[in-house]
């Protein structure tokens, strides 16, 4: 049976001041070889304001390695990685502590930079989390983060990577294995400890929003507004619990849905709307929205006739759940030789603001691995071009593409759970190095750009 342990470490300080040791009376340089009273007020200064002793992140490690070999315990340091924000690490860990017949406890400690954010999660499986209780991910406190996992649960442990929050920092990785759980790494560090936490404020009361007739008015217009070939409105009546079931019939193009709790009672709270849509009958997870709202969003792109279910829940409970369906055109862009996965997945990459970006055949296009790849591109100096990358067959882990520019290097990565994402950039030579990264096992990724406007070189 398995023993889990967590603890979030960190501090905000580099290391205590300590007050440097004072000159001796022999130690003053001599003023006349100094130059004079200018040098002699240098060296007083020097007397009274003390210099901060700061321990760096190697004096950390140092510290904490030493501590955790005297438990005793077999202490691994892996290689010090420069991250980048969004980048997922794997934490590497050998595989003979991963025994999960032995009781014998691994503990990781991550530590970067006092102004570092990261967190420590545990990539999805294909038939969900292995371990629903003990996947939470941890965020950083301060630079550090430090959880333990033994017995059976360290079976989980192959899964654990490190997300980076801050635009880039340098992560270091500690894993110690014994018979228990080590000290916390904010016994061995005491300025890694953050302290207390701040109570929450307090926000108030949820504020009003507009008839359902005026929200369901505005969606629609926003939706003509942007080009919808078609946009279509429905009740749906929820059931006893709030919850709401309805079949959808998704045409090839971009469809947005909106989902509208009807308006409260008198005296009553607004509800708050959640919404998921699957394809069946592959009973795959097109979109969802589970944030705390009155409406929920919906987008999803497919290119060939598809049936969608849409699953809505209330709290409390609505009588009356409206919902508009948008459909947008996929543009001559999206290429009908690439089938209808990738259709809908390059479409789902450029969002449906950008597919008028794409109306004109691609100049480029090549089919891409996991790993990462370099891309050199002839282009036209002072024009735009945008650029889409999805997966088109397995499951992407995670996507991000990088362009240099003349104004540095633009870059984009997709959302958690997406299967693409886009990038937009100007160019400022003939030849364009796109790089992209892309994370999954087995999987086969569509790599496309298109020309998107010109721009004259050195024009406001």
């Amino acid at each position: 049976m398995g023993v889990e342990f967590t603890h979030l470490r960190g501090d905000y300080l580099l290391g205590g001041g300590q007050l440097t040791r004072p000159f001796g009376l022999a130690e003053f340089p001599s003023p006349h070889r100094c130059g004079g009273l200018l040098a002699t007020l240098l060296v007083l200064q020097g007397l009274v304001l003390p210099r901060v002793a700061r321990a760096d992140l190697e004096d950390d490690l140092q510290a904490l390695q030493r501590a955790w070999a005297k438990s005793p315990a077999k202490v691994d340091r892996a290689k010090a990685q420069l991250a980048e924000r969004g980048q997922l690490l794997p934490v590497r860990i050998a595989p003979a502590a991963l025994d999960i017949a032995s009781e014998d406890c691994v503990t990781v400690a991550v530590l970067g930079a006092v102004s570092s954010q990261f967190v420590l999660r545990f990539l999805p499986t294909p038939q969900g989390p292995g371990f629903p209780e003990g996947e939470h991910p941890e965020q950083s406190a301060a630079g550090a983060a430090q959880l333990v996992r033994c017995g059976a649960r360290k079976a989980m442990l192959p899964r654990l990577v490190v997300e980076m929050r801050s635009p880039r920092g340098v992560l270091e990785v500690l894993t110690a294995t014994a018979r228990r759980p080590v000290s916390a790494l904010t016994k061995v560090l005491p300025s890694r400890e953050p302290g207390a936490a701040a109570p929450f404020g307090r926000v108030g009361p949820r504020p009003n929003v507009a008839p359902v007739a005026t929200r369901a008015r505005g969606y629609q217009l926003a939706a003509e507004r942007r080009g919808a070939a078609s946009v279509q409105r429905k009740s749906v009546r929820p059931g006893p619990g709030g919850a709401a079931d309805a079949l959808l019939r998704l045409d090839p193009g971009c469809h947005e849905i909106s989902v509208l709790a009807s308006d409260p009672l008198p005296g009553t709270s607004q509800s708050d709307i959640d919404a998921e849509l699957w394809r069946v009958p592959a009973a795959e997870l097109g979109a969802s929205d589970r944030t705390t709202a009155a409406d929920a969003q919906l987008a999803t792109c497919v290119g060939e006739p598809t049936t969608a279910r849409l699953r809505v829940g209330s709290a409390p409970a609505v009588d009356d759940v409206t919902v508009l369906h948008a459909r947008f055109d996929l543009p001559d862009g999206i290429r009908a030789a690439w089938g209808a996965t990738a259709r809908g997945r390059v479409a789902e990459a450029l969002g449906a603001a950008s597919l008028p970006l794409a109306k004109s055949p691609p100049i480029d296009e090549a089919l891409l691995i996991s790993g990462v790849t370099l891309l050199p591109i002839s282009v036209i100096p002072g024009r735009c071009y945008v650029a889409a990358i999805a997966a088109v067959r397995g499951r992407a882990l995670g996507i991000a593409m990088s362009a240099m520019t003349g104004a540095g290097r633009a870059q984009n990565q997709s959302d958690p759970g997406a299967a693409g994402t886009s990038l937009a950039f100007c160019a400022t030579r003939e030849t364009q190095l796109i790089e992209v990264e892309a994370r999954g096992s087995g999987t086969t990724y569509l790599f496309a750009l298109w020309a998107a406007g010109s721009h004259p070189l050195g024009a406001d």
